[in-house]
């Protein structure tokens, strides 16, 4: 596949993290602006965890999760959680 658009210029994308790259954990934020707590509840989402699992899990009310939820959908341009899910798995992981 070419990335070269027509009239032969070429287009490359590089990307310089700031911070070491630990898999998905900081790539969410750095390109989507999300908060530490916003990330990993879009992570958890993209496991399979519905709103009381999460909640227990980082020990918080529902109510924060459904927050978060609700900043993670905004920030992503998601229109529900398995948009969310679809956005996270395109996420390189380190293998």
């Amino acid at each position: 596949m070419s990335l070269r658009p027509p009239g032969g210029r070429a287009l490359a994308l590089v990307i310089a993290p700031r911070e070491p790259d630990h898999g998905p954990s900081g790539f969410l934020r750095r390109c989507f602006h999300l908060s530490e707590a916003e990330e990993e509840v879009a992570l958890c989402l993209a496991d399979g965890l519905d709103t009381e699992e999460i909640a227990s899990l980082r020990q918080v009310s529902r109510n924060t999760i459904r927050n978060q939820i609700q900043s993670v959908l905004t920030k992503l341009g998601a229109r529900n959680r398995g948009d969310v899910v679809r956005i996270v798995s395109q996420v390189p992981r380190k293998g």
